[in-house]
């Protein structure tokens, strides 16, 4: 069964590489738990620096800031699953915040497409609209117990595209978020046909 906001077989899928991440930053980990910084802090300080980094590009107009920073926050993401876990404080409310954190970063991506990028506008808001739709979606599903079976997240794929475009002054960032809009409309989709049983099944 899925925890949280993970969906049935992601979820041991991110188990897994919760593991693998665990043993590659054992190390840090350690030093980490003895500074007495656990995961939620961890989660709180990637969510600033996405939205401080786009904040700080957005008043200098120099898109570079906010492509260091959601490399930052992509990393400390990565780091706060493997904390939580090696200081035995896993927990459902912390994978919440996680995901809230991960969300934060793709609100602050759109912002940066917006103002820094070619991307049509009405396909950024659309994106941002969907992906948040499904995250919901997904979290309901799961309180529910009508899990949905697997999620297709996209995120990275649009971190590393809009950094490709900045180095090479290009616009592939366009196709590719028209591309995620067709497949997160299907997911959409789908999550609310499993929220409509949730509701038929209650009605019974």
């Amino acid at each position: 069964m899925a925890n949280g906001v993970y969906a049935e077989k992601e979820q041991k899928y991110v188990e897994k590489f919760q593991d693998i991440k665990a043993v590659f930053f054992r190390p840090l980990l350690y030093i980490l738990t003895a500074l007495n910084i656990n995961a939620n802090q961890i989660s709180v300080l990637s969510f600033l620096i996405s939205i401080g980094s786009l904040g700080y590009s957005l008043y200098s107009f120099d898109p570079f800031y906010f492509l260091v920073g959601v490399w930052i926050h992509i990393f400390m993401d990565s780091l706060d699953g493997p904390l939580a876990r090696y200081q035995k404080k896993a927990s459902k409310l912390g994978s919440f915040i996680d995901v809230i954190c991960d969300h934060a970063g793709i609100l602050a991506s759109g912002f940066y497409m917006l103002s820094f990028t070619q991307v049509n506008p009405l396909a950024v808001l659309l994106f941002i609209t969907l992906y948040t739709i499904d995250i919901y979606n997904l979290f309901i599903a799961n309180v529910c117990k009508k899990p949905i079976s697997i999620v297709f997240r996209p995120r990275l794929f649009v971190y590393l595209t809009i950094v490709i475009d900045f180095i090479l002054q290009a616009n592939y960032t366009n196709n590719l978020i028209t591309f995620l809009n067709v497949i997160l409309l299907i997911q959409t989709m789908l999550s609310f046909g499993k929220i409509k049983e949730v509701i038929a099944s209650i009605d019974n």
